[in-house]
């Protein structure tokens, strides 16, 4: 998925209190920003929050997942940079090596967890954007994608902070660190998340809470979510040989998470279809959390794969090269001499001649650099502004 938003500034931690403004551009009139981002709930909705308020372009990638043809994506839009939003366990750092092979600066905002990621956000955000508050803070558990969901719109339409708490926050910290007391304060959950909101509410008496029901049509998207995750999770062990590369324990747990995020799927089916959507909601996010533990797993897997299997490694890096390839011939531009050496690649790997790749593989990359700065210009003709550009919230 691809859309285009206006990319947000979003206030610093140390200047919660001080009145901010919103200049009309951030950067350059023609210069183009491309905020990364992994489809994780917490992450994407602080991605889409920001950019209802001033910004660029936002892609996404599946969480915990490398996909060659997400680089190239990326590299249609002929970004001058790119900010990814999240940690390496969301957005896999084999993009910052591909982006930066290709002359695009990368900046990483992203921590240990979404909850990191959101404070880190907020204050690189701030140093380099601008955005005015209008004194409120909407605050939501960060593993409820529906209780976001109602936060990110609310927030966006009050002009608030978004902030994103969990059992163990401690909110008379953030109140100091943030200023809340000063803020007009919103708690929003769903039955599921309550007793997190029940605990915060009782550090900020007097403050508006909103408990949010479950919808049938909410109930099921998380229980098509959950699917997907499990179904990444099977691939990405089958593809990486899971079991021939851990030890025998690891892959105990890995198996253990995937039964119980496959029962856990079954009961969220099962209780849709009694009608008891609240239940089917709960169980279809824990079933999407266990399948998130094999993924972040068999992303490790994948990382070592590519260090230690030579064929992986090359094979990965030619479907990548193809992939860029066919981004820059749509776009109008010459790719003759680009596509000669990706064949010769191609050739080599299939007769296992790996002593010349490296140096097919540098002057592939060296052309693809070339193709790509001289080639932005025909690459932004090409660029296509669906109708929600300029604001819209979009999903998540």
């Amino acid at each position: 998925m691809r859309r285009y938003k206006l990319l947000a500034g979003v206030i610093s931690l140390m200047f919660l209190l001080i009145p901010l403004s919103i200049p009309s551009v951030t950067a350059g009139e023609n210069e183009v920003t491309v905020i990364l981002v992994s489809n994780n709930e917490a992450d994407s909705a602080l991605a889409h929050y920001i950019a209802n308020f001033t910004g660029d372009v936002i892609v996404q990638t599946p969480w915990g997942v490398y996909d060659p043809n997400v680089t190239a994506e990326v590299m249609e839009y002929a970004p001058d940079s790119v900010i990814i939003i999240g940690g390496p366990d969301a957005v896999s750092g084999q993009y910052e090596t591909d982006l930066k092979s290709l002359g695009i600066p990368v900046e990483r905002w992203g921590g240990a967890n979404r909850y990191d990621t959101n404070l880190i956000v907020l204050k690189n955000a701030r140093l380099q954007l601008n955005l005015s508050v209008e004194g409120n803070a909407v605050v939501v558990p960060g593993n409820d994608s529906v209780a976001i969901q109602k936060a990110l719109k609310l927030s966006v339409g009050e002009k608030g902070l978004l902030l994103f708490v969990n059992a163990s926050t401690n909110l008379s910290v953030l109140r100091e660190l943030f200023g809340i007391p000063t803020f007009k304060t919103t708690l929003i959950a769903t039955q599921v998340t309550r007793s997190i909101i029940v605990k915060i509410s009782s550090e900020i008496p007097g403050e508006k809470a909103i408990i949010a029901n479950i919808s049938p049509e909410e109930a099921k998207k998380a229980i098509t979510d959950a699917e997907v995750s499990l179904k990444t999770a099977e691939n990405m062990t089958t593809t990486i040989g899971f079991k021939d590369n851990t030890t025998g324990n690891e892959y105990g747990l890995m198996v253990r998470f995937m039964k119980i995020a496959k029962e856990s799927l079954l009961k969220a089916q099962e209780a849709y279809k009694k009608g008891e959507y609240t239940e089917a909601y709960e169980l279809a996010l824990i079933s999407k959390g266990q399948s998130e533990v094999v993924i972040k797993s068999a992303s490790a897997g994948f990382v070592e794969k590519l260090k230690l299997d030579p064929e992986f490694r090359y094979s990965l890096a030619l479907f990548r090269y193809q992939a860029q390839e066919r981004i820059l011939a749509r776009a109008g531009i010459n790719t003759t001499q680009l596509h000669k050496l990706i064949l010769q690649l191609k050739d080599a790997i299939s007769k296992g001649e790996y002593d010349i790749l490296p140096s097919l593989m540098a002057q592939i990359q060296n052309e693809l650099r070339r193709l790509f700065m001289e080639g932005k210009p025909f690459l932004r003709e090409k660029i296509y502004f669906p109708l929600e550009h300029g604001g819209g919230l979009g999903e998540p």
